[in-house]
């Protein structure tokens, strides 16, 4: 289990630093206990992207003792942050980031607007760093504040047209910023699982497949058509190491979408019957 998680941990990001990323993920997904609440009486994820179910308790122990507490302490103080700010940042979300084309202000095509790109910047950032950390807060706490606001910032991300996309060696397509807006938003949603409806679990999920799942998998298949693997996107972009790693983001993202999918514990096998 643990190795599994520690793999989890070299593939996604809520942070740009690599030292905030190994403190984050080490924190958050190691161990978070509730304080003060059965476990029964506390929420579940909704496949168990990252931490099952069954895996929850023990979990949510570890924060018992040092280094976890303390770790656990300045993830919350994350997500505690973020409930205290989102209001406010939630009134300058108008309808300027309709108009600007992506997520990622690195290109000047998505925006001329210094006042807009600076308006992307800031929600941009709140999807990286903040969103997924206050939906975990939620799964190990139970406190319901913490999933309304992740729902919120991941439903006004979702009003911008792209995740991530930009141009390296000449090519529009996604890169490495939509691996981490899809890994954050399928964690996110699978995080807060149990607060949500049946219909606005549809709707993230139908968001996801839009912003990530789609464009990915039209790159991938392509690659797999012309060349049999994804090697010439690697060399050409820096996005997929290998054949393999690109169908397991695929496979993750897709679990939430296609039940036998989730079920068939193979990404190889789930991608080839797609």
């Amino acid at each position: 289990m643990n190795a599994r998680i520690h793999h989890c941990f070299s593939g996604i990001c809520f942070r740009y630093t690599a030292n905030q990323i190994l403190c984050t993920f080490i924190a958050a997904f190691v161990c978070f206990p509730a304080i003060g609440r059965s476990q029964s009486e506390l929420p579940s994820p909704g496949i168990g992207l990252l931490i099952s179910a069954e895996e929850l308790p023990a979990f949510r122990a570890r924060l018992e003792k040092e280094p976890w507490k303390s770790k656990f302490s300045q993830i919350k103080a994350q997500a505690d942050q973020l409930v205290e700010q989102w209001p406010e940042m939630r009134k300058r979300m108008d309808g300027r980031i309709e108009t600007a084309l992506d997520l990622t202000i690195e290109f000047d095509a998505v925006t001329k607007d210094a006042e807009t790109r600076e308006l992307i910047k800031t929600l941009a950032g709140t999807a990286q760093g903040k969103m997924c950390p206050a939906a975990f807060a939620y799964l190990i706490t139970g406190d319901e504040r913490y999933a309304h606001v992740a729902l919120d910032v991941m439903r006004t991300i979702g009003r911008v047209n792209r995740w991530g996309w930009f141009n390296w060696s000449g090519v529009a397509m996604p890169q490495i910023h939509a691996g981490m807006f899809g890994r954050n938003t399928a964690f996110t949603l699978d995080f807060i699982w149990d607060s949500l409806t049946a219909e606005e679990r549809q709707e993230l999920k139908e968001l996801i497949a839009e912003k990530i799942v789609e464009p990915y998998l039209i790159i991938i298949k392509k690659a797999f058509k012309n060349s049999g693997n994804v090697h010439s996107y690697d060399c050409q972009n820096n996005k997929f190491s290998r054949n393999h790693k690109s169908k397991v983001l695929l496979y993750q993202l897709l679990s939430f979408l296609i039940p036998t999918i989730a079920n068939s514990n193979d990404p190889d096998t789930a991608f080839n019957n797609f």
